[in-house]
């Protein structure tokens, strides 16, 4: 789509118009949405009472990444790749728990803390140099806001408050009792389409007055 196709005054959205059809199923369109749009933005991992124990923990994928959003014994909020540093291996399957001891890689049994710090690896003694610091696990940029947490995978993107100023008194001023909301359940669904396609129809003026 040219400059010219897409201009249109955002202040007056009855003018808009739909994308044209490539937008929705263009493969180099899509790759470039997802570099430049969601690698840099924050997503929504769990509501903080979520990880209200030590140990406690959430697995969230973006596309191809996976991260692990954790509370550690001395109470801080973690967020780090979900990935062994030794051969690459997913570390923890489930998307929720509670991990009790370290993370350990069921591939060759290399142990992390709970912010993502080697613990130990089997016979690492007996490598020159070997040094424990080297290995931990890159961490991932965290943000508790509004009650709840997020993460972004682009370590230099704005914080929430920058990018929306008074979001947050906003929402707390709509749902005052949001510091004491427990999850009740939770459903994935996936659906076979652009994800344009589902933000169309969730903005879409017939659909509310």
């Amino acid at each position: 789509m040219s400059q010219t196709e897409m201009r249109w005054d955002e202040q007056v959205p009855e003018q808009a118009l739909t994308l044209p059809s490539r937008y929705f199923y263009d493969r180099a369109i899509f790759e470039a949405e997802r570099d430049r749009i969601f690698m840099g933005a924050w997503h929504f991992g769990c509501h903080v009472n979520e990880l209200s124990e030590p140990g406690a923990y959430v697995v969230r994928d973006v596309f191809d990444q996976s991260v692990i959003l954790m509370r550690d014994k001395a109470g801080e909020l973690h967020a780090f790749h979900n990935v062994c540093q030794h051969r690459g291996n997913r570390l923890l399957t489930e998307t929720r728990g509670v991990q009790k001891g370290v993370i350990r890689c069921p591939y060759h049994s290399w142990c992390y803390n709970h912010d993502g710090s080697l613990k130990g690896a089997p016979r690492s003694q007996k490598i020159p140099a070997f040094n424990v610091d080297d290995h931990r696990i890159p961490p991932v940029r965290l943000q508790v806001f509004a009650g709840s947490v997020f993460f972004n995978l682009d370590p230099d993107a704005e914080d929430m408050e920058t990018l929306f100023p008074e979001a947050e008194d906003v929402i707390r001023r709509s749902i005052p009792n949001l510091d004491d909301m427990r999850l009740v359940q939770e459903d994935d669904v996936i659906v076979p389409a652009n994800w344009k396609v589902i933000m169309d129809n969730s903005i879409e003026g017939y659909h509310f007055q």
